[in-house]
C-alpha cells in the first residue's frame, strides 16, 4: 500500500537587527498570486475575466485569412491536472507532495515553471513547443521488401527530397548498412539508426561544447572557429580549454558556402519556382486600394500549401506623376496602392533554408510612364550587359565595366548592383565603380557560383526609381536563370 508524504513549506524567519517600519511582504507570494490570476486556472472558464490569459487569447482572435472567408474562433481553454508517474497522486491539492510509488514530487509554481525560455518545467514530450511530431513506420517504410537503393524509405523517392535520399546513402555507406539489401533484411541495430549527435546544448553551450572537446580528447588541439563569436563566450572557451589554439577558419568555410552542390542547386531550383509562383500571384491579385501590407499576404497564400515562406518582401509604391520612392523599402507600410502607381520590388521565397529572388517594378492600372518607361530600358540594358559578362574565369572588373551603361546614360544606382547568394549574402558584393564604398575586391567567377543581378537604376536626385533582376547560376557557357517570370514591367490592377 502507497504511502503519502506531505511536504511543507519552512518557516521564513526575520533575523534583521534593526526593526523595518512596513512589514516586507512575501514576494514569492505576490509572484504565486500573479500567475494565479494569470491564469485563472481555479475558475469556471465561463466565469473567467478578461484578463491575463483569457484576455490574451480573446484580444488575438478571431483570426481570419486574408479573404475573409474563414475564421478561427476562441472559445475556451484549460489546463491540465497534474498527476504523479504511476497515478496515484493527482489534482493540485497534493502540491508539494511526494509518491512513494514513483518518487515523484509535484512542486510549488514558481517563475521559472512558466518561463518561455526556461526548460526546467517543460513537458517531457513536447519539450514545451506545444506539439509533438510522430511518425507511422509502416507508411514510411512501406515495402520493406525493397533495398534504401531501391527507395525503402518511400519519402526520399520523391524529387524535391533527392538532397535528403543522398544523405540517407552517405549516412548508409559511413555506418557499413547494405544499400542493395532488402530492408527486411537488415539488423534491428541498422534499421533504428539515426542520423546521431544531435541534442541540447545545455544552460550554458560554451560549457557544453568544451566538455565535449574533452572528451573527444582535443582540449590541446587546434580548433577552429568560424563567424562571429561573442568575446564573453570566447573568453569562455580559452577559460575552459587553456591549452587549445584557436584558428579563424571564417574565409575558409564561407569560401564553401560559394560553390553550389547538385543537392543545394536542386532545392534553389524548388525556391526559385516558388518566388515566380508569388510574384505571378502579386501580379494577377494587386488591385487600388489594397495596402503595401496586405501585398506580402497574397504572396504567402500562393506559396504556403506548397512548402514556402516570403522571406524577402521589400516593396515601396509611389504615384508615377509625383514619385517619392526610389528603392524597395524593407518595412511594408499601410498606404494603400492607387491607379498611376508605380511598386518596386525585391521578392523571395524560401524553401528548405534557400531562396529564390525577383525584383520587378509594377504599374497599377495603367501602362509606365514615359520616365519610369526610361528608368526600365536602362535596368535592362545593364542587366543584359552585366549577364553576358559574368561566366566562369571572368572578374569583377568586366562586371564594372558592364554596368557604366548606367552613369552614361545620366542615372546611378542607390542599391549593390550583383552579390552572391544562397545560404546567406555572399561575395561578390558589387556596385558601379563610381557609387563603390571603397576599393573593390579582386574576385573571379566560377561555376556553380549563384548570384543575383539587381541595377536598382535611380535618378540622380534621388526622387525615383525601379528594380529589376533575378537569380542565377554560373554555368559552363555563362549564366543559366534560375527564375523564369517574364523580366518585364509588369501592369496590373485594371478594374
Amino acid at each position: 500500500m502507497s504511502e503519502t508524504v506531505r511536504l511543507t513549506a519552512p518557516k521564513r524567519l526575520d533575523l534583521s537587527k534593526i526593526r523595518t517600519a512596513i512589514p516586507i511582504p512575501n514576494l514569492i507570494e505576490l509572484q504565486k498570486r500573479s500567475y494565479e490570476r494569470f491564469l485563472q486556472m481555479h475558475v469556471a472558464p465561463a466565469d473567467r475575466e478578461t484578463a491575463g490569459l483569457q484576455s490574451v487569447f480573446k484580444s488575438i482572435f478571431p483570426i481570419r485569412n486574408f479573404r475573409q472567408t474563414c475564421s478561427l474562433e476562441f472559445v475556451e481553454y484549460t489546463i491540465g491536472n497534474w498527476e504523479c508517474r504511476c497515478g496515484e497522486l493527482q489534482g493540485i491539492d497534493n502540491l508539494r507532495s511526494e509518491c512513494k510509488s514513483c518518487g515523484q514530487v509535484h512542486q510549488e509554481p514558481e517563475p521559472r515553471l512558466f518561463s518561455f525560455n526556461n526548460p526546467f518545467g517543460a513537458c517531457p514530450r513536447c519539450q514545451g513547443f506545444g506539439n509533438t511530431i510522430d511518425f507511422d513506420l509502416d507508411r514510411v517504410i512501406p515495402d520493406p521488401g525493397k533495398s534504401i537503393q531501391q527507395g525503402a524509405v518511400e519519402p526520399w523517392t520523391k524529387p524535391r527530397f533527392r538532397a535528403q535520399f543522398q544523405d540517407l546513402k552517405r549516412f548508409a555507406l559511413e555506418r557499413n548498412i547494405p544499400l542493395d539489401a532488402p530492408f527486411r533484411q537488415l539488423s534491428a541495430a541498422q534499421r533504428n539508426a539515426v542520423i546521431a549527435d544531435t541534442r541540447w546544448g545545455g544552460m550554458d553551450t560554451t560549457e557544453s561544447v568544451a566538455a565535449e572537446l574533452r572528451e573527444k580528447g582535443l582540449a590541446t588541439s587546434a580548433l577552429g572557429l568560424a563567424g562571429g563569436v561573442p568575446y564573453r563566450r570566447y573568453q569562455a572557451l580559452q577559460h575552459a580549454l587553456p591549452e587549445a589554439a584557436w584558428v579563424d577558419l571564417t574565409a575558409e568555410l564561407g569560401r564553401l558556402r560559394w560553390i553550389k552542390s547538385e543537392e543545394e542547386m536542386a532545392v534553389m531550383r524548388r525556391a526559385a519556382e516558388l518566388t515566380d509562383l508569388a510574384v505571378a500571384a502579386l501580379a494577377e491579385e494587386l488591385r487600388p486600394g489594397m495596402r503595401e501590407i496586405d501585398l506580402l499576404g497574397v504572396m504567402q497564400a500562393a506559396v504556403q500549401m506548397q512548402g514556402g515562406q516570403v522571406e524577402l518582401c521589400y516593396l515601396a509604391s509611389t504615384p508615377m506623376q509625383e514619385p517619392n520612392a526610389f528603392v524597395p523599402a524593407q518595412t511594408l507600410s499601410e498606404r494603400r496602392i492607387q491607379a498611376g502607381d508605380v511598386v518596386i520590388t525585391e521578392i523571395g521565397v524560401s524553401w528548405g533554408g534557400y531562396a529564390g529572388q525577383i525584383h520587378r517594378p509594377l504599374a497599377v492600372g495603367t501602362s509606365p510612364s514615359a520616365e519610369y518607361q526610361q528608368l526600365f530600358e536602362v535596368a535592362s540594358e545593364a542587366y543584359y550587359r552585366i549577364a553576358e559578362a559574368i561566366r566562369p574565369g571572368a572578374s569583377e572588373q568586366e562586371v564594372l565595366a558592364a554596368a557604366e551603361v548606367i552613369h552614361e546614360t545620366g542615372f546611378t544606382i542607390c542599391d549593390d548592383l550583383v552579390h552572391g547568394f544562397g545560404g546567406g549574402y555572399l561575395p561578390p558584393v558589387l556596385r558601379t565603380r563610381r557609387t563603390s564604398h571603397g576599393p573593390v575586391e579582386p574576385f573571379v567567377f566560377e561555376k556553380n557560383m549563384c548570384v543575383v543581378i539587381q541595377p536598382n537604376v535611380i535618378s540622380p536626385e534621388r526622387r525615383m526609381g525601379i528594380q529589376l533582376g533575378q537569380l542565377h547560376v554560373v554555368d559552363d557557357d555563362g549564366l543559366e536563370t534560375l527564375q523564369h517570370y517574364p523580366l518585364e514591367f509588369i501592369v496590373t490592377g485594371a478594374a
